[in-house]
């Protein structure tokens, strides 16, 4: 079965009890016949707010989006609310970086060459990181900083604990 790319509904918020979940939206079932199987990250908007989450499922429920209290303050949504959401499922083999982040790398031949030797799941997250800010002067400044970062010679290590005797 092809899945889509982009997704829409309207559902509740409602209070659940998941461990540390407290507030979620439900996927319905017409989208769930279209989701592929297994772990499934996803980008969108929830009531005008941005997020970027996992797909999460419960066997006695069924699959939802957890909506932590940022989330939940930034959409302006309280448990019972109607809630517009609009996504699309994030290739976790491709990074999406943010423009900014990927002006950094090309001014900078170093930093491109170790931006290619990190992890697709350590460059997914520095490119959220970068990408979550709001203005256009963070969004750089965490790109200079993530590429200075990533730049370091050697990471920094744990001192070494001593064994005790006795």
């Amino acid at each position: 079965m092809a899945t889509r790319r982009n997704y829409a509904f309207s559902g509740i918020v409602e209070s659940v009890r998941f461990n540390l979940i407290h507030t979620a939206v439900f996927l319905p079932h017409h989208i769930l016949l279209d989701l592929p199987r297994g772990r499934v990250k996803a980008s969108g908007i929830m009531n005008g707010a941005p997020f970027s989450l996992s797909i999460l499922y419960r066997k006695d429920v069924g699959k939802y989006f957890p909506i932590s209290s940022s989330l939940q303050s930034a959409a302006r949504i309280e448990p019972g609310d109607a809630v517009n959401v609009t996504f699309r499922i994030i290739e976790m083999q491709k990074v999406e970086m943010p423009q900014e982040l990927e002006t950094v790398l090309n001014e900078d031949d170093k930093a491109r060459q170790i931006w290619k030797k990190i992890p697709a799941t350590r460059q997914r997250v520095l490119a959220e990181y970068v990408e979550s800010a709001k203005k256009i002067d963070v969004r750089v400044r965490r790109a200079l900083e993530s590429i200075r970062l990533a730049k370091r010679e050697k990471p920094q290590t744990q001192p070494s604990r001593r064994k005790r005797n006795g």
